[in-house]
């Protein structure tokens, strides 16, 4: 399973909110494959972040690496 040995998370931000004091952050359920839905609420933009931990064998310089991916998504009113 993929989201369990790499423990993915998933958060999206709706646009004007991030350095605010209350953000319209929505944190995603992740299956064991790693796939996740959204479903956007309104049109506008959104900030599609996506981390990754993942623990390494040791001996290593390291004890978890740390990937992200962010992303700008447009939403368009129907």
């Amino acid at each position: 399973s993929l989201n369990k040995e790499n423990k993915i998370k998933v958060h999206v931000v709706k646009a004007g909110t991030r350095h605010r004091n209350v953000r319209e952050e929505v944190n995603l359920p992740v299956d064991a494959q790693g796939h996740f839905t959204f479903t956007p609420t309104a049109a506008g933009f959104y900030l599609l972040i996506v981390e990754k931990s993942q623990t390494i064998s040791q001996p290593a310089d390291v004890d978890v690496k740390h990937h992200s991916l962010y992303a700008t998504l447009e939403v368009f009113p129907e």
